[in-house]
């Protein structure tokens, strides 16, 4: 009986569902008893993206990408104020429009300058995200 390798791209699509799976478990809690609606929780094999309208009638949403063959990871928090016009979303969001993360070989995630476990990861993305949907304003630490 003969073990297949892994190939590089495999391994970080693994790694990818792992972080997938636990950034969906985190997202799951936070929206647990804080006001806000979740109103779209979608996923597909390269992104997870999560939209929670606030109790004043603005959307946040957390894009969260990855593309294992490049091993390119890409995040970023949006804010849609739609009571200023119903027609027109106004977007006010970071001044970068994505911003990268990386995900290591030994089950570690390289995020704002920092090396965590997935969890911690995940912890930090979806805290970030539920501050803004409380404070109304998207801040992520420099």
């Amino acid at each position: 009986m003969t073990l297949a390798v892994a190939t590089q791209a495999e391994l970080r699509m693994e790694l990818w569902r792992s972080f997938l799976s636990v950034l969906k478990s985190y997202a799951a809690l936070a929206n647990v008893g804080d006001g806000a609606e979740a109103t779209n929780l979608d996923d597909s094999p390269w992104s997870i993206v999560w939209s929670t309208l606030s109790k004043d009638g603005r959307r946040f949403s957390l894009n969260v990408c990855y593309d294992a063959p490049k091993d390119k990871g890409m995040w970023r928090m949006d804010l849609w104020d739609e009571r200023l016009n119903k027609d027109k979303i106004v977007l006010k969001g970071l001044h970068d429009p994505f911003r990268p993360f990386s995900l290591q070989e030994d089950g570690t995630v390289a995020l704002e300058g920092s090396t965590l476990d997935m969890d911690h990861a995940a912890i930090e993305l979806i805290g970030w995200f539920s501050n803004a949907i409380k404070t109304g304003r998207i801040e992520v630490p420099a």
